[in-house]
């Protein structure tokens, strides 16, 4: 297989912190296709990946709007990146991933423009950052209600999409219950060099008594509970889980990472007692530890310089890119949950996913009957990758509608490309929905849809490694054992540095 065609897994982040103020930002930058036209003026060469894996460098160009075809002067590269032909071209909109820019200039965050997708910046300062560069705070969409809580997130939003090819809806509980009728106003920051793209953030209302009445599953369906069990036991590898999951509060169970693989698995078995002939479901609330951050941050410092023949393979979707991407998240990003049958044996029911380590959600894991005297529950992971917050064993009721609430009034910066809202590295929007009358009280969930992507250290570029990057494409799990060494002498200051280092504060 030619190098060109070894497309790693993680492909689009790149990262982080820095002060508020001039920086520069270093292109190679990678836009969205749908920017061409605006890139007229633009230093050469001007690199156009194709959906087919070739790339075109450009000396000169403009585009055609009426016919969407970029026309220009260069070279026509193929996917082992030799010169196939050079000449005149017509390039196509709809057959181009992604477009490469070269430049260099000092801006403000607020000052970019554009939906500028990968940048290199420059001149770091944040203290924290420079102590260890993996640990830099980074995010996603972070949700807020300030009368709630003005300085953690309630939520991060589509913590998975960190690319175009990856955009995704996502569903999180807001733990909240408002009166009927009342308005809600929910801020939505970008705290890290980070662009996001977000299509849209609606305020899903469920109508209910108590919070506890009503939880949602990771698709979205919403479920009345009549009953909650604590587990009467929770055996880990650290030994006794169980104090630390009893209750929605600020105790979170978790271990350490094995030093030899990122990968290597640990399991949490719970046993609740049995609830009758009922349908029954896990509600389990976590957030993810910080492994997957430094797995995406050392990752795109191996890419460096590559990082965006990488990224467009990933939009165009190359097979080799998104088996990587599965394999690394199937890995680290899930917890597998399985319930004892007594004539199969362990049968796997369903698994949490939520990506981002900033806030814990809440989801119901719908897992069937359990016949019985006592219901066994197996949690399977990544050591060292989750914090548990809470789990208990419910007795579900009905299906429950949710209403699905617009913003009646947006209030920031409003940079559009498209459909997509476009937020910038302290960037704040805030969305105030009114919630219907008729129900005494209601639970809130954030619904958002979109993708981003973070931007890279310069000084990460120092570590561009073929070798690994080849690994990356080849053999994922291999790579996660290369990993576990240099993550595992970082660890204990990780969370601290992460917080410390957020964007803004």
């Amino acid at each position: 297989m030619p190098f060109s065609r070894v497309v790693p897994q993680l492909l689009a982040v790149l990262s982080l912190a820095v002060p508020l103020g001039c920086v520069h930002v270093r292109e190679p930058a990678i836009h969205d296709p749908s920017e061409v036209a605006s890139l007229q003026g633009v230093r050469p060469p001007l690199k156009i990946h194709t959906k087919s894996g070739t790339v075109y460098q450009l000396e000169q160009w403009q585009f055609l709007e009426a016919d969407s075809v970029l026309e220009g002067r260069g070279a026509l590269y193929g996917i082992d990146r030799r010169v196939l032909t050079e000449g005149e071209f017509h390039i196509p909109l709809d057959s181009m991933a992604l477009v490469e820019t070269e430049n260099t200039k000092a801006v403000h965050p607020v000052g970019i423009i554009g939906l500028v997708t990968m940048s290199i910046v420059w001149g770091v300062t944040t203290v924290a950052c420079v102590s260890d560069p993996k640990s830099c705070f980074g995010s996603c969409p972070t949700f807020y209600i300030d009368s709630v809580s003005r300085d953690r997130p309630l939520a991060e939003g589509f913590s998975a999409s960190f690319a175009h090819a990856l955009e995704a809806t996502d569903v999180d509980a807001l733990g909240l219950v408002r009166p009927g009728g009342s308005r809600v106003t929910i801020r939505m920051a970008n705290e890290a060099w980070e662009t996001h793209a977000v299509r849209t953030v609606q305020l899903l209302a469920v109508p209910t008594r108590h919070p506890d009445e009503v939880f949602a599953t990771a698709g979205g369906e919403f479920y009345g509970v009549t009953r909650l069990e604590p587990p009467a036991r929770c055996a880990a590898m650290g030994g006794d889980c169980r104090t630390a999951v009893l209750a929605q509060d600020s105790l979170e169970w978790h271990t350490t990472t094995d030093s030899t693989d990122l990968g290597a698995q640990e399991t949490v078995e719970l046993a609740f007692p049995a609830l009758g002939n009922n349908r029954l479901g896990l509600v389990l609330a976590a957030r993810q530890s910080f492994v997957s951050t430094f797995v995406l941050y050392q990752t795109m410092a191996y890419f460096g310089q590559q990082s965006g023949d990488w990224l467009a393979a990933l939009e165009r979707g190359d097979s080799t890119a998104h088996q990587a991407y599965r394999t690394v998240w199937g890995t680290l990003g899930k917890i597998t949950v399985a319930v004892l049958d007594p004539v199969a044996g362990w049968r796997d029911v369903g698994s949490f996913e939520e990506a981002g380590p900033i806030a814990t959600d809440v989801q119901l894991i719908p897992i069937g009957t359990a016949p019985g005297d006592t219901v066994r529950v197996l949690l399977t992971m990544a050591r060292g990758s989750w914090r548990l917050a809470y789990i208990a064993l419910a007795t579900l009721g009905a299906e429950r509608s949710a209403r699905a609430l617009e913003p009646t009034a947006v209030v920031g910066p409003h940079s559009r490309s498209g459909d997509y809202l476009i937020t910038y590295p302290g960037d704040q929007y805030r969305f105030t929905y009114t919630l219907p009358r008729g129900a005494e009280s209601y639970a809130l969930y954030i619904r958002s849809r979109g993708y981003y992507y973070e931007w890279m250290r310069g000084e990460w570029l120092a570590e561009q490694n073929p070798q690994m990057m080849a690994l990356f494409a080849l053999d994922p799990r291999a790579a996660l054992r290369t990993l576990a060494p240099p993550f595992k002498a970082a660890e204990r200051g990780f969370e601290q540095n992460f917080w410390a280092s957020r964007f803004g504060r």
